[in-house]
């Protein structure tokens, strides 16, 4: 009740809400059709929702991404100070690991890149681009229909909608605040 109260009351104040617990004060910057997107979020964390972003993380459970690929370090302190005895015995850290082959030829990191993709994505109000998904891989099209198919329960119960921007590409957005709720 509280979270659904607070984003009803919050947007009626003027306030976006651009990611699952962020709201900023709408700016006049437009985005995408139903979606106006505010000059004042959050910059430090902004670099965390973009696709391909890069960043380092030390300390205790927190996560680096590099070349598209998440290294979480371990959230209790005991296994914490066993993984730092482990890498300075190694001489280089291991955060780049080679990468692995399924069953059919593909590339697991494709796979887990794009999965944390989507979780990563549809925690904004931006939402998942499918076009973007139809142009990042080579078999682009099977994996939009994958997406939409993972995404029909959401969509038939009004937690997800697909929106189309004025240039024509379409987004896969959770609904505010139903859709962000369920998937928190």
């Amino acid at each position: 009740f509280m979270y659904k109260y607070a984003s009803g009351y919050l947007r009626s104040r003027g306030y976006e809400h651009y990611e699952i617990s962020s709201y900023a004060r709408i700016g006049t910057k437009g985005v995408a059709e139903g979606c106006q997107q505010s000059k004042n979020r959050s910059q430090h964390n902004q670099i965390y929702w973009e696709i391909g972003s890069d960043w380092y993380a030390v300390g205790l459970g927190a996560t680096s991404s590099i070349d598209g690929k998440r290294f979480p370090r371990p959230r209790q302190m005991a296994d914490y100070l066993s993984w730092i005895k482990g890498q300075q015995e190694k001489g280089t850290p291991s955060w780049l690991p080679e990468p692995s082959v399924d069953a059919d030829g593909d590339e697991v990191e494709d796979t887990d890149f794009l999965c944390d993709t989507i979780m990563t994505r549809l925690r904004t109000a931006d939402g998942l681009s499918l076009d973007w998904i139809k142009n990042a891989f080579k078999d682009g099209e099977r994996r939009v229909s994958a997406v939409l198919q993972g995404a029909e329960l959401a969509l038939s119960l009004n937690m997800a909608h697909i929106t189309e921007d004025n240039d024509g590409y379409r987004f896969l957005r959770l609904t505010d605040p139903v859709g962000f709720l369920f998937s928190n």
